[in-house]
């Protein structure tokens, strides 16, 4: 857990399984202890073969990671390794222009990525950008018809799993199509 924190263990339970736990300590200490167990629902679009296709040229995203999990295999989609709670979507370039990504100030570490392809372990990077906790914007060029992956990232414990995502797509002017 981060400093400060008190320890986290977060795994993906699967429905209808027993699981057991078990708590220590070091050095033989003993004592009282709280244990705080919550259960979240993974958002719809956690995994990959799960995003959400969205539509349109202006749009805003309502998106939690609060349950969100990392795959294996799974880009970094902030270059650092330090984020593992991912939720997908997918848009298809009505035509050519550049589209652009804004995650309003999230107040904890957060990445917006934006990939094609449609294999999980086969993603061509098209653009990312990471914050410790201030406004993302991320712009990238957007090909017609070409499919675009955006992933959002962020810390297994966010304080505000909440995130609004703007997203802005503006056509390039006919003679640069």
């Amino acid at each position: 857990a981060p400093s400060g924190m008190p320890p986290n263990v977060i795994f993906s339970a699967t429905g209808g399984r027993t699981y057991q736990m078990v708590l220590d300590s070091k050095y033989g200490y003993t004592g009282d202890f709280t244990l705080i167990h919550r259960f979240v629902v993974s958002p719809p679009n956690d995994n990959f073969s799960k995003r959400t296709l969205f539509t349109g040229t202006n749009v805003t995203l309502q998106a939690t990671t609060q349950g969100a999990t990392r795959e294996f295999r799974e880009p970094d989609h902030n270059g650092s390794g330090t984020l593992s709670n991912s939720v997908w979507w997918s848009w298809i370039a009505p035509t050519t222009g550049r589209g652009l990504l804004s995650l309003r100030a999230p107040g904890q570490p957060a990445a917006l990525a934006v990939y094609t392809g449609n294999v999980v372990t086969n993603l061509v990077l098209v653009g990312r950008q990471a914050s410790s906790g201030s406004a993302i914007n991320l712009g990238f060029y957007g090909a017609s018809g070409q499919v675009y992956q955006v992933a959002l990232d962020a810390l297994p414990w966010a304080a505000n799993p909440l995130n609004s995502i703007d997203f802005s797509f503006f056509p390039a002017p006919p003679m640069c199509r």
